[in-house]
């Protein structure tokens, strides 16, 4: 069994990893780091946001088998959200280098996510 302290040491780091990477992107690519910013935001990502904070809390502070439920839904939502942001960026013209570059990052954040879920699901 791997320690819940080590899942979460791991999701820091990824995340800091990845906020670095991701201002390195904004700063080589301005001009597509402009359109990026005043994209649009889809509905189905203003649905996983709201849902996500008390899915959160019931991760943190729940009972044993809610939060491997919750745990599998935040994920599997975090997935077809990266999903949706692909397809809504490059229909909304940025090109198509700068959309794998912004989905590979936001992977990163999925594999981060994931060992913070990790961390709170094994946590007693």
């Amino acid at each position: 069994m791997v320690n819940s302290e080590l899942l979460l040491d791991a999701s820091t780091i990824i995340g800091i990893a990845m906020i670095c990477m991701f201002v390195l992107l904004m700063a080589r690519a301005s001009g597509q780091a402009a359109l990026f910013i005043r994209s649009r935001v889809s509905t189905p990502d203003r649905i996983m946001r709201m849902a996500s904070l008390p899915l959160l809390l019931l991760l943190v502070a729940g009972p044993q088998h809610v939060k491997l439920i919750t745990g599998f839904i935040l994920i599997l939502g975090a997935l077809v959200s990266i999903r949706l942001q692909h397809l809504r960026l490059l229909a909304d013209g940025l090109q198509p280098g700068f959309v794998h570059r912004i989905t590979a990052l936001s992977l990163l954040g999925s594999v981060g996510f994931s060992a913070f879920v990790g961390a709170m699901v094994g946590r007693s």
